[in-house]
């Protein structure tokens, strides 16, 4: 990024081995220029084999052709779990690239009632120092990334920001899962006596995906944001989106920032 996910709607989509359904998605991923995501899925049926499809976008909604390890570049990515086992899906491309590839997945699993879960994790490669990591889970529509499902179908969702001077700086990404309609996220960053700093409002096309520091100027960022810490209010229209939050220390280590439901 330079780097979870609340609920993603069911979709129906039909592949050539059955009716499958979208059951969650990943707000971000990064490979090349120093950094990798490792996906890692867990099939929770102890009878059943889970047959995948595991999609990437690119940040304008059109799909990637990803470099999946020992497969190539791929999308979808599709893949079979043995019952009661897991599958582990990195995505690599060179390391001395100058720059990153950058876009959003999407998973998809055969059967009316889904049983894969999983994780994320983002590894980065600074020269000189040892690799540093962080790991956000995978979106379920039954779970959405949450202990307790939200009872509100757009529940207000909270993300921690820190963006104290010569210490931290707080990147986001986003992404609308929705593949047809156009999505606007209402955004109030309020500082630690819950006063408003700025809002904003995030406007995503159909499968589209933005990454940004909180810092930085644009859609959903501002330089008024540095030295402040406090809490990001985040007003979703639909469940049709994911977040990732992660905090970068200014010596190089980061680690995930995760959303709270507001009931």
């Amino acid at each position: 990024m330079a780097r979870f996910s609340i609920c993603l709607v069911v979709a129906a989509v039909l592949l050539s081995s059955g009716l499958t359904f979208a059951q969650g998605s990943f707000a971000h991923f990064a490979y090349g220029s120093g950094w990798q995501t490792t996906f890692t899925f867990v099939n929770m049926s102890t009878t059943d084999p889970a047959v995948v499809s595991l999609s990437f976008y690119s940040s304008d909604g059109s799909p990637l052709q990803a470099d999946v390890k020992d497969v190539g570049k791929v999308t979808p990515y599709n893949f079979t779990i043995p019952a009661g086992n897991s599958k582990t899906v990195a995505l690599v491309g060179d390391p001395a690239a100058p720059a990153d590839t950058e876009g959003w997945a999407q998973l998809a699993v055969v059967g009316d009632y889904p049983t894969v879960r999983g994780q994320g994790s983002f590894r980065r490669h600074l020269n000189n120092q040892p690799d540093f990591e962080a790991v956000v889970p995978l979106t379920t529509t039954s779970q959405a990334g949450f202990c307790i499902p939200p009872t509100n179908p757009n529940p207000m969702i909270l993300l921690p920001f820190d963006n104290t001077t010569g210490a931290y700086t707080t990147a986001l990404a986003f992404a609308n899962s929705d593949s047809t309609t156009t999505q606007a996220l209402q955004l109030e960053y309020d500082d630690e006596t819950n006063q408003p700093i700025i809002t904003k409002t995030l406007t995503l096309a159909a499968n589209n995906h933005i990454a940004l520091v909180t810092t930085a100027a644009g859609a959903a960022g501002d330089p008024i944001l540095a030295g402040k810490k406090g809490v990001l209010r985040i007003q979703p229209t639909t469940q049709n989106f994911a977040v990732l939050g992660l905090l970068f220390n200014s010596t190089g280590p980061y680690t995930a920032i995760l959303p709270i439901v507001q009931q």
